[in-house]
């Protein structure tokens, strides 16, 4: 192994560390999953007046490829969602 080889692998271990330390915990990416399909649930909810068009939400940006960065201080942070709804033009 070259001395070059060694220290891209401790530069790449290193970026790799910083990086997990940057992202939101899994507890906090599971609170929230949980929220927005909890909204997707009540806005598809038979009662609901957007039920005939059958809305789905789901993740966009950082959460949806995993590098949503923790917030510095508190416990908010910024997700991008999608609500897509089913609409007849006829």
């Amino acid at each position: 192994m070259f001395i070059t080889e060694s220290l891209n692998l401790q530069l790449d271990d290193l970026l790799e560390r910083i990086c997990s330390k940057l992202q939101i915990t899994p507890a906090q990416h599971q609170i929230a999953q949980d929220r927005y399909e909890t909204i997707g649930s009540w806005l598809a909810a038979e009662e609901s007046l957007l039920a005939r068009f059958g809305p789905v939400i789901y993740p966009q940006g950082s959460l949806r490829i995993g590098t949503t960065v923790r917030p510095r201080t508190g416990e908010e942070f910024d997700l991008d969602l999608v609500c897509e709804v089913q609409l007849d033009w006829r």
